[in-house]
């Protein structure tokens, strides 16, 4: 799945806040349709999706364009713009009672 990181999601998001910086912005912007929750790490990439009574989880390994992104973005180095190829993979469902 494809997700564009924009100027504004650099300009928004927040240094050292996995839920908050600029590429966790922009998958929840891709996710807007349904209530989401986002970790970003370095390294990894975690989708909560919650609907009506269940909860789906998402995952992958971030590509290195991305992990070196999250470094520099986290450094205050300048950044640009870019689009992330993630492989998200299904983890699981939970139906929640």
């Amino acid at each position: 799945m494809k997700f564009n990181i924009t100027h504004n999601d650099i300009k928004l998001g927040k240094k050292h806040d996995p839920a908050g910086c600029a590429i966790a912005r922009s998958v929840l912007r891709k996710f807007a349709s349904k209530k989401a929750k986002v970790s970003v790490l370095p390294e990894h990439l975690s989708i909560q999706v919650f609907d009506d009574k269940k909860i789906t989880t998402w995952s992958c390994k971030m590509p290195r364009k991305a992990t070196q992104f999250v470094y520099q973005f986290d450094n205050d180095a300048n950044v640009k713009p870019f689009v992330a190829n993630l492989d998200l993979k299904k983890n699981k469902s939970f139906v929640l009672i």
